[in-house]
């Protein structure tokens, strides 16, 4: 059996959806400088997208979750290929049903902002993934996206096991 080669780890990508945002302080698409943080209603904005998000994710909903990420990490993972890893990942782990989601932190670092979630009792740390290319947020268009460095984020790593406890 072939292995798929990949950069993002299942369980990585489980945790994708919990992360990270671009920051801006006026509603533009500038990101805040060092030290300056979101406003309440940015914040708010930001956690709203990420709860929903990660709600479209766990439910399995492959056009909405796919719709939060931004267009260079579209670029690098085609809408077929996300969801045929989606469908993957809920074959692995099931679906979540109706998840309870809550955001913990935001976390700015220059131009990206990283949120740490709660999802059914859990804390998911933003920048905690396995394969080390941290999903993050970006303002795109006036709307928050996800996104990655990661150069093939819809991809398996070598060994990630097709079915549980494996």
């Amino acid at each position: 059996m072939k292995l798929i080669q990949v950069t993002v780890a299942l369980s990585g990508f489980l945790l994708l959806v919990m992360l990270a945002s671009a920051a801006c302080s006026d509603g533009s698409d500038r990101a805040a400088a060092p030290g300056q943080s979101l406003s309440q209603a940015e914040e708010e904005q930001l956690g709203q997208t990420v709860v929903e998000a990660q709600r479209a994710f766990l439910t399995g909903e492959a056009k909405e979750a796919y719709a939060f990420f931004a267009s260079d990490y579209q670029e690098r993972c085609s809408f077929e290929e996300f969801s045929r890893l989606l469908e993957l990942t809920q074959a692995i782990y099931g679906s979540s049903g109706q998840p309870e989601i809550a955001v913990e932190a935001i976390r700015l670092e220059g131009e990206k902002a990283f949120v740490d979630i709660r999802v059914n009792g859990q804390v998911l740390d933003a920048g905690s993934e396995p394969d080390g290319y941290p999903y993050f947020w970006i303002l795109e268009d006036g709307e928050w996206k996800r996104t990655s460095e990661n150069p093939a984020p819809c991809e398996l790593p070598v060994g990630t096991p097709l079915t549980p406890g494996q």
